[in-house]
């Protein structure tokens, strides 16, 4: 069940007219032609326009097998040209019809399918999934065997039907339209997430004016058995994320990392003087999670979920800096905006750090549901720091939601 293709030839062609590069929205109009090269002698033809919309999911699972399919929007047939046409052999001159379809504001009632009570929307028309067009969207499951697979696709049809002295002829065209999901309001102020780890670093080079002196067997020796003698600073990693984050949000989210020493648990010796921590790296992983639900050939409700890892990329901002990420534990704010201090942003292709993507070529779509297919978030980070030339790391993970971008 491959989603539709574009098709066109010269006997029948769909040309759009500026279509928006980010896609349509609801309760915009879609403006084109409809064009012909190939010759036609016709006493008769008609050429009526379509615009369709559905989502679909097909689940293979231990034996059961669905293909659902809800149709979110019909417009048409619609008649564009009724007449004879006439197109000479030979002739430079092409037959252009033009058209124009509105986009409606919301889906229409969705009942289609063997069963309306398959649903992942409750079926109380209430319900806000009932009014949103979930955008243009294609997912496959990365699981060997037989896959699952859900597309939400709209696309155009144009059909000419003509008739001659000789014969009659029929031909289609079709062009797929992007749709993208209602914007949201401009996040200015998101809530954030609050992690806390402990950590703990035992070193001579903690020591005032020991950074880098190298250290003699003994003691290694003294270091390995967690001896008293060594120098010992305990702290508490913080790290605030963001909830949720906006797609194509200008202003960069934030992600900030502190570092509060354990005063009660921290060496004597270090009292007067804490060490200063370096950030090294935070990695930023991405779980993108797909729900499908159809119904089998008994009837029964059958549901499937999947999920796939990207990789944003966040490392690479780090390797490109050229002076250390230093947090001084001694001040009075030991705490860094990482997504101030490298401009991050999520766009659908991938994270970017100061308007440039870090690692492109991905997909990335905001959090929604419809009737046969849900699409949520959860992200991963993993945060490494040095102290006195040893490494510390720690790993966090929590839900977060994707959010449409901002107006236009």
């Amino acid at each position: 069940m491959p989603p539709t293709r574009n098709k066109g030839s010269n006997d029948l062609k769909i040309i759009l007219s500026g279509p928006p590069p980010c896609g349509y929205l609801p309760c915009d109009t879609i403006i084109g032609n409809i064009v012909r090269s190939r010759s036609i002698l016709a006493t008769d033809a008609v050429i009526t326009l379509s615009l369709y919309g559905r989502s679909k999911t097909k689940i293979n699972k231990k034996g059961k097998r669905s293909l659902d399919s809800r149709q979110l929007v019909k417009i048409g047939p619609r008649a564009i040209f009724k007449g004879a046409l006439h197109l000479a052999e030979g002739s430079k001159v092409t037959l252009s019809w033009p058209f124009a379809v509105g986009i409606p504001f919301e889906p229409s009632t969705c009942r289609t399918g063997r069963d309306c009570g398959v649903s992942l929307i409750p079926l109380d028309q209430e319900h806000p999934g009932h009014h949103l067009f979930p955008a243009t969207f294609e997912s496959l499951d990365p699981a060997f065997g037989e896959p699952a697979m859900c597309f939400v696709e709209y696309y155009i049809t144009a059909h000419l039907q003509s008739v001659s002295a000789r014969c009659s002829e029929s031909c289609e065209a079709v062009h797929r339209i992007i749709i993208r999901h209602p914007l949201e309001p401009l996040f200015t102020t998101p809530k954030l997430k609050i992690f806390e780890a402990e950590g703990q670093i035992q070193s001579h080079r903690l020591m005032p004016g020991k950074e880098h002196t190298k250290l003699t067997f003994r003691q290694h020796m003294q270091a390995l058995l967690e001896s008293s003698k060594v120098p010992e600073f305990n702290f508490r990693i913080i790290l605030k994320t963001p909830v949720a984050i906006q797609l194509d949000n200008p202003e960069p989210f934030q992600l900030t990392i502190e570092i509060q020493p354990q005063l009660d648990r921290t060496s004597d010796i270090l009292q007067d003087r804490m060490p200063n921590v370096v950030v090294t790296d935070i990695q930023m992983v991405l779980k993108q999670n797909t729900v499908l639900i159809g119904e089998d050939l008994f009837g029964s409700s059958l549901t499937h979920a999947y999920w796939e890892l990207v990789e944003l990329g966040l490392s690479h901002a780090f390797w490109k800096q050229k002076s250390p990420i230093t947090i001084s534990t001694a001040s009075e704010d030991p705490s860094l905006n990482i997504g101030e201090l490298f401009g991050l942003t999520i766009h659908r292709d991938g994270l970017a750090s100061n308007g440039v993507i870090l690692n492109g070529g991905k997909d990335i779509s905001p959090d929604f549901l419809t009737y046969n297919i849900g699409r949520t978030h959860e992200v991963g980070w993993k945060v490494t720091i040095l102290v006195a030339g040893r490494a510390h790391e720690v790993k966090f993970n929590s839900d977060i939601r994707i959010v449409a971008a901002p107006g236009r």
